[in-house]
C-alpha cells in the first residue's frame, strides 16, 4: 500500500487512519467473550507524519480496580477521539 503511495508520488499527502467507536472490555462476559466498552486503540499512519510515538498516555495499569476502570475491565478514555482527529482536519484545511 505504503509503496504504491509513494510511486504515485502521493505518500507525503496521504493519512491513513483507524477508527472505532467502542472499545472491549477487558474482562469476560458470562459467554466468555467480551463487551463493548469505552476506551479504544487508534493508529495514524502517513508519509507527512513523524512516526514511531505514541500520544496521549497508557494506562497505568489494566487490572479490575485501577484508576480508570469503571467496572467490568470497562475503561474511560483519558482523551477524547477528537485529540487525534482534529489535528488531522486541520492538516486537511477542514
Amino acid at each position: 500500500f505504503a509503496e504504491e503511495l509513494k510511486s504515485q508520488g502521493v505518500w507525503n499527502q496521504t493519512v491513513v487512519v483507524t477508527h472505532s467507536d467502542f472499545g472491549r472490555t477487558l474482562t469476560p462476559n458470562s459467554g466468555a467473550g467480551t463487551d463493548h466498552a469505552w476506551s479504544g486503540n487508534h493508529m495514524i499512519l502517513g508519509g507527512a507524519l513523524h512516526g514511531g510515538r505514541v500520544f496521549n498516555e497508557y494506562p497505568d495499569s489494566l487490572l479490575t480496580g485501577s484508576e480508570q476502570d469503571i467496572g467490568r475491565g470497562r475503561l474511560y478514555p483519558r482523551f477524547p477521539w477528537e485529540s487525534a482527529m482534529v489535528p488531522i482536519a486541520e492538516w486537511m484545511g477542514v
